[in-house]
């Protein structure tokens, strides 16, 4: 059997009503007090604890705030760089011509070039025909004029004799 508790703030011996009330009371205000004071240290730690989360709430709003900062800035940079990607685009279709219209213009080209060399060859091969022609009426005339020589030299001979 256990032996029976007596609370702490009982004294011991007999109290009239009025003692036992004054320390009744006195007992209930001082663990009023103690609890008043363990809701203040409470009170503080939740403070400390409040104003310690507000600090690091701040803190990650900077960070987020600064990554937002940089993710529009990228996003700016990666908008420009496309729009003068676009232009480029642009630009390159004005003044560059697709690939089928290329081939269309480079077989007309091409066929006009082979035509020039074939024209070429036609006139070189009249000149060539034409100088032959000159060179052999050029001959024709040497050879008159060699004969001609050749008969007044010795009609001198034929014609004293």
């Amino acid at each position: 059997m256990t032996p029976k508790r007596t609370p702490k703030w009982k004294i011991s011996g007999k109290m009239s009503d009025e003692e036992f009330r004054v320390s009744i009371v006195k007992y209930v205000d001082t663990r009023f007090d103690a609890v008043a004071d363990g809701f203040c240290v409470i009170n503080e730690k939740i403070d400390l604890v409040d104003k310690a989360i507000t600090e690091r709430l701040n803190a990650t709003e900077k960070v987020i705030s600064t990554r937002f900062e940089n993710v529009n800035e990228w996003r700016a940079t990666v908008t420009d760089l496309i729009e003068q990607v676009r232009g480029m685009i642009a630009e390159i279709k004005e003044v560059y011509m697709p690939r089928a219209e290329y081939n269309v213009r480079h077989e007309k080209i091409s066929a006009d070039i082979q035509d020039l060399r074939d024209f070429k060859v036609k006139v070189d091969s009249k000149a060539s025909q034409s100088s032959v022609t000159i060179n052999f009426v050029i001959t024709i005339i040497g050879l008159l004029i060699g004969l001609a020589g050749l008969i007044l030299a010795y009609a001198d001979k034929f014609i004293t004799h």
